[in-house]
């Protein structure tokens, strides 16, 4: 069936780097003490859930309505607010300090149930495509988080008040030309 959707895919950056460093153990240990932080921040947002954990990304997902558009903004901020406020215990642990990148999308999805012993919801569809794809310009664009003109729409003007646009053209099989959203204070080394 087909549905209206919002997608977050958080990432972790440097995380092959990350993994080398830590073995595989402590990596683990990494990932679920971070995803562990974004759950909580979850809890406040009871109309966003997490579709999937990817290895080291956390796909969520949100029935899209214009009243909860913004929280997914916010779902970010906080999450990047609760690993900074972690970070001592991070670098002590660990001799580092885990950071993510972000890319928020939106639109229409076949959405279906795969498995006959233990049915589980999937989404299918270019929103999903371009959401990863997306998430990939971070590091060139200099910013942890790109939204998509799609789910801009759905927010607020006085929410997007410091965000810069940027003209980009996906060329993978087809050309599609897209205009994405950063927030002018998470421009940042995203490196670091």
């Amino acid at each position: 069936m087909k549905v209206s959707r919002g997608f977050a895919c958080i990432d972790m950056n440097s995380s092959t780097m990350i993994a080398e460093k830590l073995g595989n153990p402590r990596y683990s240990e990494l990932i679920r003490e971070c995803f562990a932080l974004l759950d909580q921040v979850l809890e406040a947002y009871p109309h966003y859930q997490v579709y999937q954990y990817v290895g080291d990304e956390a796909i969520i997902t949100w029935e899209i309505e214009k009243a909860h558009a913004a929280d997914a903004l916010a779902i970010f901020r906080g999450f990047e607010t609760e690993l900074d406020l972690k970070s001592e215990g991070f670098r002590s642990r660990f001799g580092l300090v885990p950071s993510f990148k972000c890319a928020i999308h939106s639109g229409e999805v076949m959405e279906s149930e795969l498995g006959a012993k233990r049915p589980h919801k999937a989404y299918h569809g270019d929103v999903l495509n371009m959401a990863s794809r997306i998430l990939a310009l971070c590091h060139p664009y200099g910013t942890s988080l790109l939204l998509s003109q799609e789910y801009r729409s759905l927010i607020s003007n006085q929410e997007l008040a410091d965000m810069t646009a940027i003209e980009h053209e996906f060329i993978n099989g087809r050309s599609r030309k897209m205009r994405l959203y950063r927030p002018k204070d998470l421009i940042k080394n995203i490196y670091a």
